[in-house]
């Protein structure tokens, strides 16, 4: 998707080794690895609007897949921040666009109303996780493998960041808007992960996986981006191996 957009424009397999090198990390997560594959599509859709007026089947395709996904994790509804970010800046937000989005939302619900209706079972709506700011522990150091490898994680991610801005002014303007959208799903991804627990936290690696690629693909300082690479390779598989293992 990254590279027949042309977002990335060197066609490599870093993003997609990247994903599945973190994503590896997270253990029994197969509902929140379903659900994430299908807000890949959501992102799909969003970035598909880009210089179109009236992007109408888009953005209701986009939030016909939230929807969906929000039945599992109710919290995710909140991505719908998205298409405002979005059409701001695609410049294509219209109360036209408004009312698809809101139409392609209720739809699932719709389907699933008259499907209980049908059958004589109660409507349960999805409930809410209680939105307040998780928990944090204190911050004292203790080297086991899981806080090296989110150190690790942290760090690359911080640098990657870092490099996306000081070199977003290069890349193409159909590039450059592509990324924003992108920088903001990671970062309402990591505000809905902060205040709804842990099993969001596994909706912030698509976005992150692609920003971490970028910063693999086009970072100048090689030596630094490979020593960084590798040390992520390494305290990844570490960490699994132990999770694997129960070590």
């Amino acid at each position: 998707m990254i590279y027949e957009k042309n977002i990335i424009k060197k066609d490599n397999l870093v993003i997609g080794f990247v994903f599945i090198l973190i994503g590896s990390s997270f253990f029994n997560s197969v509902n929140e690895w379903g659900s994430s594959f299908i807000l890949l599509f959501f992102l799909n859709f969003i970035l598909e609007s880009y210089q179109k007026d009236c992007p109408f089947s888009e953005f209701f395709n986009a939030a016909l897949l939230l929807s969906i996904v929000s039945v599992s994790f109710p919290n995710t509804i909140y991505f719908s921040l998205l298409f405002l970010v979005s059409g701001i800046n695609y410049t294509n937000n219209n109360w036209r666009t408004i009312f698809v989005i809101l139409l392609g939302l209720i739809i699932p619900y719709i389907f699933y109303f008259v499907y209980t209706f049908l059958n004589n079972s109660a409507f349960v709506i999805p409930e809410f996780t209680q939105f307040e700011l998780i928990k944090t522990p204190e911050l004292i150091w203790n080297p086991s493998p899981l806080n090296i490898w989110l150190g690790m994680l942290s760090l690359i991610g911080f640098i990657s960041i870092i490099e996306l801005f000081r070199w977003l002014y290069k890349k193409s303007i159909k590039s450059r808007k592509s990324f924003l959208s992108i920088f903001w799903y990671f970062v309402i991804s990591i505000i809905i992960a902060l205040y709804s627990g842990d099993d969001y936290f596994y909706f912030t690696l698509t976005p992150l996986a692609v920003i971490i690629g970028n910063y693999f693909v086009y970072s100048k300082s090689r030596k630094i981006a490979n020593i960084l690479f590798v040390m992520l390779v390494i305290s990844s598989f570490y960490y699994k191996y132990l999770i694997v293992y129960n070590v």
